[in-house]
């Protein structure tokens, strides 16, 4: 399997996996969503941070947002 098709790969979750999530208040959904994006952004900059050491913060800050916006196309 390559690296697109692990992407774009729908893992199915189990009905009892599912009546849990649905047991979870919708604003502690929301919360957790909350979390995992940022978590995901956070990984993001660590990654440029590895790749592009010479740049600023600021820059990479910029190259997430992008990244990020574009997540969408």
């Amino acid at each position: 399997m390559d690296r697109l098709e692990r992407i774009h790969r729908i893992e199915i979750i189990s009905d009892e996996q599912a009546a849990i999530l649905r047991r979870i208040p919708g604003a502690r959904r929301v919360a957790m969503m909350d979390a995992l994006c940022d978590f995901g952004r956070e990984l993001m900059f660590a990654r440029l941070r590895a790749t592009h050491p010479t740049w600023t913060d600021e820059q990479r800050a910029t190259e997430v947002a992008r990244r990020v916006a574009r997540a969408s196309e």
